[in-house]
């Protein structure tokens, strides 16, 4: 007795459908909560983060359904059509008012930090000319103590006492800022301190300009990908 076999009609298309409409949805939604002025911060890069998984799964079904895993040669093209419309108005309308928002963010914060940046970099300069000179006189008193006023006698005791102070300082500074005492360690110590006063003085977070800037990079890749349609 030969089998029967039964054609059944495809069932994820209905759900798929249903997803993609109602991710579109939410993808809208996020966009235009996301752009009023009164929304907290830290909400708008959730809702952002949302919009993306929505365009992400309303692109991946478009390509499943371009390529024609799910049935239906004419039920398929009408679906591509609606697809491909909707992801066009997403990416021309508040994906690219948002990119574009954020994008100014970035670039007046990464102004900011580049002033405060130049201005620490100079602030730095200064202090080791200082050190030059700290230097350079120390020199100059041992050698006028040593062969002027008075003799080797006296300035060898001062000399060790001076070299043998390098050997503590070194301790102490490891046991309070856990690194290996030098002078680059020193300039990025000086660099850092004054830039983070530099920072505060702006009203310049450094927290929130990685956020934006992570966002506007997250952004041009779900553009980048929607570019073909």
């Amino acid at each position: 007795m030969l089998p029967v076999r039964r054609a059944f009609p495809p069932r994820a298309a209905p759900l798929l459908r249903g997803r993609f409409t109602h991710s579109i949805a939410r993808a809208v939604l996020c966009c235009r909560r996301c752009s009023s002025p009164f929304t907290v911060q830290s909400s708008r890069f959730h809702c952002t983060t949302a919009r993306y998984c929505s365009t992400f799964t309303a692109a991946n079904h478009h390509n499943s359904r371009s390529s024609g895993i799910h049935g239906g040669a004419e039920e398929g093209g009408a679906d591509s059509a609606i697809t491909t419309a909707a992801l066009r108005a997403a990416r021309d309308g508040p994906l690219k008012a948002r990119c574009s928002e954020m994008r100014s963010e970035l670039e007046e914060l990464e102004r900011i930090k580049n002033l405060c940046d130049a201005a620490a970099q100079r602030h730095l300069d200064r202090k080791m000319q200082q050190l030059f000179l700290l230097l350079l006189f120390q020199a100059v008193v041992l050698f006028d103590w040593t062969y002027v006023h008075f003799d080797w006698n006296l300035v060898e005791p001062i000399t060790y006492l001076i070299g043998y102070s390098a050997t503590w300082i070194a301790i102490l500074w490891y046991g309070a800022l856990q690194r290996e005492f030098s002078y680059d360690t020193l300039r990025d110590m000086l660099r850092e301190q004054q830039c983070e006063r530099l920072y505060a003085q702006h009203k310049f977070d450094l927290a929130h300009y990685e956020k934006v800037k992570v966002e506007v990079d997250r952004l041009q890749r779900v553009l980048r990908s929607l570019e073909p349609l």
